[in-house]
């Protein structure tokens, strides 16, 4: 099976501008990610899609991955449109694994699990995912997790899972057919909550640098 892992990045998010450059750490979000993708497996096809020379720069820095320039409709589309990967039909694994960027306490151990683990299975695709543990209502009020009325705590709350949105896997082919990154034959795979501390909004960076600077020591 080959496998290709890709990142992809620009610099026009609406909320947090320029998220991906804004100093984080030691570096920032964009080369955090970059390096992680560089230390993975040379099994792996790795590839960053971007066009912003800011990008491009840090990309280059990283002689194992490989850069393809995004197309201007990419690089400009609604980013919950994922047509806007339509550049991984330059890739030349089969099946692929998307990387968000703007996670940047997610281990390269936890990504290289998620891959074996989609290895040895026959599923299509793959969902990285964080454990909920909280009760959960319908619009009328209902309870749809199992909830134990004598206790009423959280810990009774099991097997329940949210996405993640830091990983996903699937088959390219499909996906340039249909824009589909997911459907119902699907694994998850759970992480922390440390790594799957995103990064959208100002509060959403402040938050993530502090335990980025706590976690890593890196200031």
């Amino acid at each position: 099976m080959e496998i290709g892992i890709f990142v992809a990045g620009r610099l026009g998010s609406k909320r947090l501008p320029k998220k991906l450059i804004l100093p984080f750490g030691e570096s920032n979000l964009w080369d955090i990610a970059c390096k992680k993708l560089n230390h993975l497996p040379d099994e792996y096809e790795k590839v960053v899609l971007i066009n912003e020379p800011e990008l491009i720069n840090i990309a280059e820095k990283y002689e194992n991955i490989r850069i393809i320039l995004r197309s201007k409709t990419s690089s400009i589309g609604n980013a919950e449109d994922a047509s806007v990967y339509e550049d991984v039909d330059k890739m030349k694994s089969d099946y692929i694994m998307w990387i968000n960027p703007c996670l940047s306490m997610v281990q390269t151990a936890t990504i290289e699990g998620a891959l074996d683990y989609y290895k040895q299975s026959d599923k299509r695709y793959l969902e990285s995912v964080k454990s909920f543990k909280s009760w959960l209502f319908n619009s009328e009020g209902k309870l749809i997790t199992d909830t134990d009325f004598n206790k009423l705590n959280t810990k009774s709350v099991n097997g329940i899972y949210e996405a993640a949105h830091a990983f996903r896997i699937f088959p390219k082919k499909e996906f340039l057919k249909t824009w589909k990154m997911l459907d119902t034959d699907l694994l998850i795979y759970p992480i922390s909550s440390l790594e799957s501390m995103d990064v959208d909004t100002e509060l959403d960076y402040t938050i993530a640098l502090e335990c980025y600077k706590k976690y890593t020591g890196k200031t």
